[in-house]
């Protein structure tokens, strides 16, 4: 009976993680997709997706350059869109795009990886949506789009989007029970190209955060035996999980759906394979990651119902940050008072666009209202993004400080021999360490002495993986002294510099 209580446990762990971590994007898709129902006229939006259906994915396409949502977060917008009468080709672009163009992450990324890989990475995701577009919208059947304005917040499209969430955290938990601990870092850190199309399929159901996603794309940059990985990882691992998939079919039609989905896979299996040629060459790092340890099963699964609650209490302290519980709060929020919201909302954007209906006659007044309207929502999405972004890239001392507080975790789960706990404790310190350079370039305080700790601190972190991962205890416990040490020594730095 142990093995099925592994199963159940890491199904139950994975799909809590997930729901936890996702909170707070799809609170910022539903609350972009209802401030798209109250202030942006439909009129308005079908026109800004308009032309042919390759062209209006290539525009869907920049739209999700400055949306900050992920691969559940999304699904919200592309309802509305889709209801608001925006052709299929652009809808279904930027459910494939928005996740892997995350502003913040690309940002992130550029700042621990080449920015050559990037942008490959970037001309697949574009290519990649505009075809999908436009193959959904060819072989879909014909759909009574767009909708009645007073339909948009009705209960069917609430239960369209409530099932595929559903389908999308369950599609992750099973990828997690169904796959050991190591095996897609077996296929990311072996030089076969057969692991594209591997990873392509393999990764398909699962949700990975932005920021999570950069590591992994990074860490098969960085291994180097494999690095055509880095496309199915971006796009695949976090630009879909199966809640997209799912809404398609039963928003496009199942024969739109499944001819959209087997061109996804192609070309992203394709463009794998194109970047893996361009981008290779002699292996840079060494071949072992921890980075894609989420997604499977834990290296030691619970085999009983005391482990399993205790994992599960451990996991969800492991993701629940101030960012997942005021995601949260909010999503309990805006779902107990939906209606009043919505009603709200849909009277303050009545006030906001009379102005612009009334300016008065002929085509000049009404072009010039809607640049107004087009410009006006251009600098709310552009200062939200930048808001949004010195948010998630706090000063670098508040960064530290958080790299104080998971580094005693650390500490004590290495030296109390729990390489699980100390595993994750590594890769969650990984990902504050990679935000220091941007954090600190956002204001203006990067230097070439922080830059030189900075990668200092990188080859301790690398050395503790290591030996965490061939399970060498003794040099673990003396590597994370010497981690601690590189961390004061990074502090130093920055705050010799006033940072």
């Amino acid at each position: 009976m142990s093995m099925p209580q592994a199963w159940f446990w890491t199904f139950a762990l994975r799909t809590v993680e997930t729901a936890v971590q996702a909170s707070p994007y799809l609170l910022l898709g539903m609350v972009l997709a209802a401030g798209m129902d109250a202030f942006i006229d439909r009129a308005r939006l079908r026109s800004l997706f308009r032309g042919p259906a390759p062209l209006a994915a290539a525009r869907a396409w920049l739209f999700a350059l400055v949306m900050p949502v992920c691969s559940l977060g999304v699904l919200p917008v592309g309802e509305q869109m889709l209801r608001a009468g925006v052709r299929p080709a652009a809808v279904v672009a930027l459910l494939v795009s928005a996740p892997v163009c995350h502003p913040w992450s690309v940002i992130y990324g550029l700042s621990v990886s080449s920015p050559a890989a990037w942008l490959l990475i970037a001309a697949a995701s574009l290519t990649v949506a505009s075809c999908v577009g436009w193959v959904a919208e060819r072989w879909m059947p014909p759909a009574p789009f767009p909708s009645p304005p007073g339909a948009s917040g009705s209960g069917e499209k609430r239960g369209r989007i409530r099932y595929a969430l559903v389908c999308g955290l369950v599609g992750t938990g099973m990828l997690a029970a169904a796959m050991p601990a190591g095996a897609i870092e077996q296929h990311v850190c072996a030089p076969s190209r057969a692991g594209i199309p591997w990873l392509t399929v393999a990764m398909l159901p699962a949700w990975v955060p932005p920021e999570i996603n950069v590591v992994q794309v990074r860490e098969a940059l960085r291994v180097g035996l494999l690095p055509g990985a880095a496309v199915p990882i971006a796009l695949s691992g976090g630009g879909l999980c199966l809640a997209a998939p799912y809404w398609m079919l039963r928003r496009l039609g199942v024969r739109a759906g499944l001819l959209a989905g087997c061109s996804f896979i192609l070309l992203v299996v394709g463009w794998g394979l194109v970047a893996d040629v361009l981008l290779g060459g002699s292996p840079l790092g060494t071949a072992d990651s921890h980075a894609f340890d989420g997604l499977t099963r834990p290296w030691h699964p619970a085999r009983s119902t005391v482990q399993g609650v205790a994992q599960m209490a451990d996991g969800v302290r492991n993701v629940l940050g101030p960012t997942q519980l005021a995601g949260l709060l909010g999503l309990a929020a805006v779902t107990a008072v939906r209606r009043r919201l919505s009603s709200w909302l849909h009277r303050l954007g009545r006030r906001v666009r009379a102005p612009g209906a009334s300016s008065g006659p002929g085509k000049a007044s009404g072009a010039l209202s809607r640049w107004r309207s087009w410009g006006l929502i251009a600098v709310v999405v552009v200062a939200c993004a930048i808001s949004g972004l010195y948010v998630y890239y706090p000063p670098v001392q508040d960064v530290l400080e958080d790299i104080d507080l998971v580094h005693v975790e650390l500490f004590s789960a290495v030296r109390a021999g729990r390489l699980d706990t100390a595993t994750w404790r590594l890769g969650r310190i990984e990902v504050l360490v990679n935000r220091l350079p941007v954090a600190g370039r956002l204001r203006c305080s990067w230097t070439s002495d922080q830059a030189r700790e900075w990668n200092r601190l990188q080859d301790a972190l690398r050395q503790l993986g290591q030996a965490l991962a061939r399970k060498e205890n003794a040099r673990a416990r003396s590597l994370v002294i010497e981690l601690h040490r590189q961390l004061g020594a990074c502090r130093r730095a920055h705050e010799g510099d006033g940072a």
